[in-house]
């Protein structure tokens, strides 16, 4: 039997945002709580408030509701429109149509943000070296990997962030994630730099 999560894993993105309210999604499995609470805390931790922070695969600004501030400078990216023509956030200084599969980004920046994305669905280890091209030399990455749906499988070596040569995994953090079916998810927080 297929659970809600395995075919969301195999839907494409045009057709899984099509009438999805992401941002209540979000708060409704504490999606907020959990990733985007780790890497909101993560950023602030490390970097200086003015910090220019790329958020890629941006939905509807997550990053930067969970911010609840202009203290960074975000620019957000996602190759969906649909979920930039819903953007809720208000402290993005611009927003972008981007493939990061297709592209570095057009600025480098010493932060970038890719939470929800390093899975099955959107951004697997191909994507590594158009991030590692868009981080300045002494940039990093923090970005939710996961989940996997078979018992002891390692998400990260399942979708090639182990084996790719451009990003360095300095830190790795199991976190709760999310809670669907009554179930709850857990993704790893990791932290990359370029090699």
């Amino acid at each position: 039997m297929s659970s809600w999560l395995d075919s969301v894993m195999d839907t494409s993105v045009d057709e899984l945002y099509k009438d999805w309210d992401y941002n209540a999604w979000c708060k409704t499995v504490g999606w907020m709580e959990g990733p985007i609470a780790f890497a909101n805390k993560w950023v602030t931790e490390r970097f200086e408030l003015g910090t220019e922070i790329a958020d890629v695969a941006c939905g509807n600004g997550q990053i930067g509701i969970g911010f609840n501030n202009s203290n960074f400078v975000i620019d957000g990216y996602d190759i969906n429109p649909k979920m930039l023509d819903t953007f809720e956030a208000t402290n993005y200084r611009d927003l972008f149509i981007h493939d990061m599969n297709e592209a570095p980004l057009p600025n480098l920046y010493k932060c970038i943000t890719v939470i929800g994305a390093f899975n099955k669905s959107h951004l697997q280890s191909g994507s590594a070296k158009m991030l590692a091209d868009s981080l300045t030399d002494d940039g990093m990455l923090i970005a939710s990997v996961g989940p996997l749906h078979t018992s002891g499988e390692d998400p990260l070596h399942a979708y090639g962030w182990r084996d790719q040569e451009y990003l360095e995994i300095v830190s790795e953090t199991l976190i709760n994630s999310m809670i669907i079916e009554d179930k709850q998810q857990q993704h790893y927080m990791v932290a990359f730099r370029k090699k």
